[in-house]
């Protein structure tokens, strides 16, 4: 997972995102906030999540984006591995 990536994706989607899981501004700041700071590695991520006051809309984006990051780059490494 790659911070980088995921806020790329949120920059690029964000309308649709906001619509299909009905958040607003403040909830796409929230999570670009998330996102911004650093965690210890993935579990940190995760439990930081599940800890976190966000609404459930905001909660189910991160784990969207974190599942769509990481299918592309599975999707890159096989490329790669089967050339």
């Amino acid at each position: 997972m790659t911070k980088e990536s995921i806020l790329q994706i949120l920059n690029i989607n964000k309308v649709l995102i906001k619509n299909t899981f009905n958040i607003d501004d403040s909830g796409i700041d929230k999570i670009r906030m998330f996102f911004k700071k650093e965690h210890k590695d993935f579990k940190d991520v995760i439990d930081s999540i599940l800890l976190s006051d966000m609404n459930i809309g905001e909660k189910m984006v991160m784990y969207y984006l974190i599942g769509y990051d990481n299918g592309r780059r599975a999707k890159r490494l096989k490329t790669v591995v089967d050339k």
